[in-house]
């Protein structure tokens, strides 16, 4: 191309050099679906990414939009796993001087925990999102066996033993025991409740003692979890009134799980029973 400009009568007309350029052909490029699943275990084997342009050549960058999920290596296209949730990956071909860039559609991947898993927190995984009765869409991590020194310790119920905290430390289902260990360490300066909220495995402070259903599941794998005394345990249920079986009603009792054996008790607040923190977090989505 060039352009000309014609004699204005003062200057003479004049002509431009040259110029050439070359127009690039359009391009698609897609992550091949041969070379990856649609679900993985948080610490299974993650795949290597490959990935087909539909035209020409050129670098190919691999890139994760949720890397608190997965990683992935820009030039080689191996995947790393970091949590569990969605994994959300694409790739991006620079232009080769005959076709343009070009980006993929993103791909997702789940990534999910099994029973037995290491959590977050350092701890086990004890409830997955397809646990029966687990409506929570969270999972259930128990403390490690070494939270206290490699002994659950024992405790009372409360320091106060004579003395109700009310409904909201009444939950017993599952996904109630972080409200009734918020309401207990509103009420009590020491306990079951106060020595769990204390722990602060992993770096973090959501640990909590578990209700009474989460107590019971935490129970039904005890052997897969590991570390637990042949013993009760305190869960953050305190007794509602009027339910069936109490001695003495909600300002003396609450719900111990017997983990030999399972099932709970009804006992009185300052009776010491064993403590294992647990702590429930969503997938990231």
């Amino acid at each position: 191309l060039r352009v000309a400009i014609a004699s204005d009568g003062a200057y003479d007309s004049a002509t431009s050099s040259l110029i050439s350029f070359s127009i690039l052909s359009s391009r698609t490029i897609a992550i091949d679906s041969g070379s990856y699943s649609a679900s993985y275990n948080r610490y299974a084997t993650a795949p290597t990414l490959t990935s087909t342009a539909s035209a020409g050549s050129g670098t190919k960058t691999y890139s994760s939009t949720t890397a608190s999920v997965c990683t992935i290596n820009s030039s080689t296209g191996v995947v790393s796993f970091v949590s569990a949730g969605t994994c959300t990956l694409r790739v991006v071909i620079a232009s080769d001087g005959t076709y343009v860039s070009a980006t993929s559609s993103t791909i997702s991947l789940t990534v999910t925990y099994a029973i037995g898993d290491i959590g977050p927190g350092g701890g086990k995984i004890f409830m997955t999102l397809s646990t029966g009765g687990n409506t929570t869409g969270k999972y259930f991590e128990s403390a490690p066996t070494s939270w206290s020194g490699g002994v659950d310790p024992t405790v009372n119920w409360c320091n106060i033993t004579n003395g109700a905290v009310g409904t909201s430390a009444q939950g017993t289902t599952i996904g109630t025991g972080q409200g009734n260990s918020t309401a207990i360490g509103s009420y009590c300066s020491s306990g079951a409740a106060v020595t769990a909220r204390a722990y602060r495995g992993g770096g973090l402070s959501d640990w909590f003692l578990p209700s009474e259903e989460e107590l019971e599941a935490l129970q039904a794998v005890k052997t897969t979890i590991g570390g637990f005394e042949s013993a009760s345990y305190w869960s953050s249920s305190e007794i509602a009134a009027g339910r069936s079986g109490a001695f003495a009603g909600p300002t003396r009792e609450a719900y111990p799980v017997h983990f030999p054996t399972g099932g709970s008790n009804l006992w009185y607040k300052y009776q010491t029973y064993h403590v294992r923190p647990i702590r429930m977090f969503e997938p990231i989505g």
